[in-house]
């Protein structure tokens, strides 16, 4: 990881697969460290724009991770969101979403409705529609995620300013002006 921290993710991705390949014949394939490799590897990709190697190694450790713990285990929501946020750069809006919807049912199902990481899970949401021209579903789920964190982490916390925050810039864009000013008036309050 040190190589990809410092912009050399062709030897990140040398050294993640020779790690890979003696996890594998350690462990065999559904180990976590081997889920985790691949996981890693798929990151390393994403980041050379290998979209779709990216995605084989995404669901590769996704396989090794519900083959070892089951589909709820809190690293089986962040590979569906990897994979969603892949999908997002490819420009697959449906794979995107449908991913995404993945990782935020499964993280429910693990933190229940109102934690953070579904607040997250929303914005992450509401980006991709963004990006897919969807303004109404863009917005419905920035407000989402605004009241699950505001629910999750209380009104007054850091992470509640950033949603404002990313609330205030889609209504702005939109040409919202006033609702967005009381949206960063929040934000700068927090």
């Amino acid at each position: 990881m040190a190589y990809s921290k410092n912009g050399n993710n062709y030897e990140a991705i040398n050294y993640m697969e020779k790690a890979l390949s003696l996890y594998e014949n350690s462990y065999g394939d559904d180990h976590k460290y081997v889920a985790s490799c691949h996981h890693q590897l798929g990151n390393f990709l994403v980041n050379l724009g290998k979209y779709e190697k990216a995605i084989e190694s995404f669901y590769r450790s996704l396989h090794s991770y519900i083959q070892k713990y089951g589909e709820l285990y809190p690293e089986v929501a962040s590979i569906y969101s990897s994979i969603s946020t892949t999908f997002s750069k490819m420009e697959n809006h449906d794979e995107a979403i449908d991913n995404m919807r993945k990782s935020i049912a499964l993280k429910k199902s693990i933190y229940g409705d109102t934690d953070r990481e579904i607040a997250v899970g929303y914005s992450h949401l509401s980006n991709i529609y963004k990006s897919a021209k969807n303004m109404s579903k863009a917005l419905e789920y920035s407000n989402k995620a605004l009241t699950t964190a505001k629910v999750a982490l209380g009104e007054d916390h850091p992470d509640v300013a950033v949603f404002y925050y990313n609330l205030g810039k889609f209504l702005r864009d939109r040409g919202q002006y006033d609702t967005a000013a009381k949206n960063f008036s929040h934000s700068y309050s927090i």
